[in-house]
């Protein structure tokens, strides 16, 4: 099993596989290779942050308020555009579903918090999936080539405890070596409001200490 890394690498604000911004520098720094992207997909979304309405558990609250806003402002006229309105709506939500100060809001919580603020805002019909076995294709790629955010709770590493929205990927080739390839999950992690990216491979195949998570997926959002 790999050896999950405390260590914090050129390209990166955070340590082992978190808070990245600058996934080239990094990789060679880590890696002690040279990679070009071959593949990018980012979704933009509004760039707030937990620290814009609470120091007290709320990321997965601010992750679906994310997610709801860019719906709002991608065709679903029912949802408010001001994220802030959203927001006041949701916690409201959360406190009825698990969500308090101390302990924030339960993982297992999130799918049912998140049919409810849909239902509130007259999406009746949506349809969520919630996976706590996934890969990057299925669960990140194939997400986000259908521009479809996904909100990712993760138990260990890094973002221990904590939820953030994924947002797009970026796949890179070792420049000598065409056959390695290295993939980053980008993500708004609701600490920083520009996007930072997960290196992916040493997050999920450390089941040890970091490749611990679950993914809630909004198939198709319906009246």
């Amino acid at each position: 099993m790999k050896r999950f890394s405390t260590k914090s690498y050129s390209g990166q604000d955070g340590y082992g596989y978190g808070s990245i911004y600058d996934p080239e520098e990094y990789l060679e720094d880590r890696y002690k290779k040279e990679y070009v992207k071959v593949e990018e997909k980012i979704i933009p979304m509004d760039e707030f942050v937990c620290g814009d309405f609470s120091d007290n558990g709320i990321c997965s609250i601010v992750a679906i308020t994310r997610v709801a806003t860019f719906y709002a402002k991608n065709g679903y006229d029912n949802i408010p555009k001001d994220y802030k309105k959203n927001f006041e709506k949701i916690i409201s939500i959360a406190e009825q579903n698990g969500y308090t100060e101390k302990k924030g809001t339960p993982f297992y919580k999130i799918r049912k918090i998140l049919k409810c603020v849909f239902e509130e805002f007259g999406y009746r019909n949506t349809v969520l999936k919630t996976s706590y076995i996934w890969s990057f294709d299925t669960e990140v790629k194939r997400e986000i080539d259908a521009g479809r955010p996904v909100i990712m709770n993760i138990a260990r590493g890094h973002y221990v405890d904590h939820s953030i929205t994924v947002c797009g990927y970026a796949i890179f080739r070792e420049k000598d070596n065409e056959r390695t390839v290295h993939r980053m999950i980008c993500v708004h992690d609701g600490w920083r409001e520009k996007i930072r990216f997960i290196d992916y491979e040493d997050f999920a195949y450390d089941y040890l200490r970091a490749g611990i998570g679950s993914f809630n997926l909004i198939k198709r959002i319906q009246k």
